[in-house]
């Protein structure tokens, strides 16, 4: 698959040749012809060629030689080539600067989380090995933090031996397996309704999905039009990953396409939990207005907004949080040396 700044390219190029006339093979060709890549990617671009002589169509090609993903090949409409391939190259755009942004946010916890890890490995892996001699000499028993210490370095140390690579196999195949389950359709749904209700990091990722759809929907609503709402909802859907909005959409969709409207549809309490009161309100004056573009692409940039604000306020919750653990862990070991040398010294003046 090619890399997502591959695919934007790729798609303003095919938009843009395709758009004077040229066609789509041949954009494509071209496309081949006037680009750099890696030896894995021109191949596989290659055989989208190949397999577009047999099909004759552009978009099912490139997912069938698994150059782009198939939530992006649902979206690529045969029919309005160009101005699809320009749309999915706008709003993967704009979620390629969404996630620059989030990974930039979660710099800072992620050295923190792993300082963390540094110092607690140290405290099992070698404090705790160097204070048991101590203990033992004294003959006196650890203390509890440094019992725990023990307790995990033996059975993490027991873990990596050559000797218990039946049961680091048994582990592995286990471990697989759980990842197997885990791509069943059924339990993926549950996994994703399961993050839109998890206690704080359910709301960001409710927020992440939503501006993910309304980016999207903001740029299909103009290609279908206001009368065409219902495809533009369904057309969305196969480009969400998270499969309980995906079928929120569809149904979403198909209430549209008999007649139903909005505000019927949010009566339900799983879809009033899935779209935030903002989502539901605009989408309503929208469908009353029969003025979508303009309600959506308010609603895509509020949430872009809103995003913004919950990731900072969680991040700056979470940075605390994690420097409180760091200082408490090392508090506590200070605290417990302290407390052994005082025995140590009591020893030595007794003895």
């Amino acid at each position: 698959m090619l890399p997502v700044q591959e695919r934007i390219f790729l798609y303003r190029y095919l938009a843009r040749v395709i758009n004077v006339g040229i066609e789509p093979k041949a954009a494509l060709k071209y496309y081949l012809e006037d680009n750099i890549l890696k030896p894995k990617h021109h191949k596989a671009l290659e055989h989208a060629l190949i397999l577009f002589d047999k099909n004759n169509d552009l978009s099912s090609s490139l997912d069938q030689a698994k150059i782009i993903p198939s939530t992006e090949f649902l979206s690529l409409q045969s029919s309005a080539l160009p101005q699809t391939a320009m749309i999915l190259a706008d709003n993967l755009m704009k979620q390629s600067s969404l996630r620059r942004k989030i990974k930039t946010l979660l710099i800072y916890p992620i050295i923190l989380f792993i300082e963390f890890l540094i110092i607690l490995g140290i405290a099992i892996f070698w404090l705790t090995p160097q204070m048991q001699i101590f203990f033992d000499k004294l003959n006196v028993s650890a203390p509890k933090l440094f019992a725990v210490f023990s307790f995990l370095n033996v059975q993490l140390i027991n873990l990596i031996r050559l000797n218990n690579a039946p049961r680091l196999i048994i582990i592995s195949a286990l471990l697989w397996l759980i990842y197997q389950c885990l791509k069943l359709e059924k339990i993926k749904y549950y996994l994703d309704y399961l993050l839109t209700v998890l206690f704080k990091i359910g709301h960001i990722y409710r927020l992440i999905v939503l501006q993910n759809i309304f980016n999207q929907l903001s740029l299909t609503v103009s290609l279908y039009g206001a009368g065409r709402i219902d495809q533009a909802l369904k057309s969305t859907a196969g480009a969400i990953k998270n499969l309980v909005y995906q079928e929120a959409l569809r149904d979403l969709s198909e209430h549209l396409s008999k007649g139903g409207s909005f505000k019927q549809f949010w009566l339900k309490a799983k879809n009033r939990h899935l779209f935030p009161v903002l989502a539901r309100r605009l989408l309503t004056l929208g469908q009353r207005n029969q003025n979508y573009q303009t309600e959506i692409q308010t609603l895509a940039q509020i949430l872009t907004e809103e995003l913004d604000n919950e990731l900072k306020h969680f991040i700056s919750v979470f940075e605390p949080t994690l420097i409180i653990c760091i200082a408490c862990l090392v508090a506590l070991l200070a605290l417990t040396l302290q407390n052994v040398l005082s025995q140590a010294q009591t020893a030595v003046i007794a003895g």
